[in-house]
């Protein structure tokens, strides 16, 4: 059985008049299905308004369906008594780290879930120094989140959600905020939760090189799955992706300008390291002149 599995999800947005009355509904997603398994890399990419923050938020039951199921662990995520024990299995990551870090030591913050949930007290020091190891944030434990980059902060974040123990991590478009070192600080710490770990990771974004990591790809547009399959699938389709106001990876983008010169590079470049491996296998077999 799948670790979660959402069957044509419908949401839909429903404002109120100031009578009460429903005045204006909008469809947010419809007809989704996705299917996750234990020790996944799931990436939902999509332009702004696509729907794929919301399907998160169905995820951890933040939302609740209006037509379909998500189930998480055999838990159905419309059913209120299920909501804590889903939150445990799925914890979420959001956009801004200062918005879930709110202990003023970085220790004691990581703690705060544990506290919750009653852990005991070395059990709790435990792991709160293993979840900060493995987010190589152990050094700053006795310091304050407020000296801390926006990547470190966010590395605070999930190191609260590793704690815990959860089974899926889900990050709803976690590196937004973040510059280019603060992103790739955060996605290489998820990256080896999930290889050394096993964690399973659902990664919400629109930077398509984060989605390059994953090891399958969904794309949302207008509430709906348009697309899905590994990287290399996903990319190579990359007119369709244009059409859904995406944009493949430079060096996805970059190798399919090279082959359309005649410069036999393969398909399915995702990144960066692909594409400069591939290029030196090219000189070493056809010489320099390319």
């Amino acid at each position: 059985m799948s670790l979660v599995e959402v069957k044509d999800l419908f949401y839909e947005y429903r404002e109120r008049d100031e009578n009460g009355e429903v005045d204006i509904v909008t469809t947010a997603l419809e007809g989704v299905s996705v299917n996750v398994e234990k020790g996944d890399f799931i990436a939902i990419i999509g332009s702004n308004g696509s729907g794929k923050s919301t399907f998160a938020k169905h995820l951890n039951a933040i939302l609740k369906p209006t037509g379909g199921t998500v189930i998480v662990r055999s838990l159905d995520t419309s059913l209120e008594e299920n909501t804590l024990e889903i939150r445990k299995t799925a914890g979420m990551v959001f956009q801004n780290p200062d918005n879930q870090i709110i202990g003023s030591i970085i220790e004691e913050d990581v703690a705060f879930g544990l506290e919750n949930l009653g852990v005991p007290t070395d059990e709790m020091k435990k792991r709160v120094k293993e979840s900060l190891k493995t987010v190589g944030m152990w050094e700053y434990a006795s310091g304050s989140p407020n000296r801390l980059s926006g990547g470190q902060k966010q590395r605070v974040a999930i190191a609260g959600i590793v704690a815990m123990k959860p089974e899926v991590m889900i990050l709803d478009e976690s590196t937004a905020m973040l510059d280019p070192r603060g992103r790739k600080e955060v996605l290489d710490a998820v990256e080896e939760l999930n290889k050394e770990e096993g964690m399973t990771v659902i990664l919400i974004t629109h930077y398509m090189d984060e989605a390059a990591r994953a090891h399958k790809i969904f794309v949302l547009h207008e509430g709906q799955v348009k697309m899905s399959g590994t990287p290399e699938e996903v990319f190579k389709r990359h007119k369709e992706l244009k059409e859904y106001k995406l944009k493949v990876p430079v060096a996805a983008e970059l190798a399919v300008r090279l082959r359309e010169k005649g410069i036999p590079v393969r398909e399915g470049i995702t990144n960066d390291d692909e594409l400069v491996q591939e290029i030196s296998r090219i000189r070493s077999e056809h010489g320099t002149g390319i």
